[in-house]
């Protein structure tokens, strides 16, 4: 039995089950409101006494290792390496778009699949996933770089995850370029398809707890201004006496 949590976007979810087939796996999702902290212990415990099932049976923990919400995937990922180094169990990091590109694929069939996750208010991660589930390119871009991507999403047939593509900004400027609405097949990313990538893996992919690392495609706006700010102390300094 193994345990993912997702926590990278607006909707927190945690997943306990076997494999994909399980009867009896159960998912729990939340809402993340800014501001308000998230029971993770107290959302997969309740999942393991539904299932009537101990922490000390889980065989390992599934991650949501970004992109998203920086604070999200943060606080996932501590929980989950926390819990893991504790019991000694292992961790399997994966990629959101990669679960998104997962539940988009088995709605569609084989198709490569273009992720749009919210970076902020005028920016988005997008990420292209071939059928293989692996990922051929990333971008962090505004809504005057969507053409770019809108060309070969029209001339690949690609399906589209992600709730982004229902920003305004983002729809509009993908509309304009490609001469059709974006319409998203999955939302965003979850723990049952997390799981899902998770146990399609080699056993390799699962190592030690503290080797799992976030997957960020940019700084956050915290990291971005204390660089800025930095920069701009260095600036005024005065010179030092030779």
């Amino acid at each position: 039995m193994i345990v993912a949590i997702s926590t990278s976007g607006p909707q927190w979810s945690v997943w306990v089950g076997t494999d994909e087939r399980d009867p009896l796996a159960c998912e729990r999702t939340v809402a993340a409101v800014r501001g308000q902290s998230v029971d993770l212990l107290g959302l997969v415990g309740g999942l393991l006494k539904q299932r009537q099932c101990e922490v000390a049976d889980v065989a390992g923990f599934a991650v949501d290792v970004g992109p998203g919400s920086f604070t999200g995937v943060r606080a996932g990922m501590a929980w989950a390496r926390a819990v893991a180094w504790a019991l000694a169990k292992p961790v399997c990091a994966v990629q959101s778009w990669q679960a998104m590109a997962a539940h988009a694929q088995h709605l569609t069939g084989s198709k490569a699949t273009l992720c749009a996750i919210r970076a902020r208010q005028d920016a988005w991660y997008l990420g292209l996933v071939d059928i293989h589930g692996q990922m051929t390119s990333t971008a962090v871009v505004c809504a005057t770089d969507v053409c770019d991507w809108s060309s070969e999403g029209s001339a690949c047939g690609l399906a589209l995850a992600g709730s982004a593509w229902g920003d305004p900004a983002l729809a509009t400027a993908w509309q304009a370029a490609s001469g059709y609405a974006p319409l998203a097949v999955v939302d965003d990313c979850c723990a049952r398809w997390l799981a899902a990538v998770a146990l399609r893996r080699p056993a390799h992919s699962w190592s030690t707890a503290l080797a799992a690392e976030p997957h960020y495609i940019a700084a956050s706006q915290a990291e971005t201004r204390l660089t800025a700010a930095q920069v701009a102390s260095c600036s005024v300094m005065p010179k030092q006496a030779e």
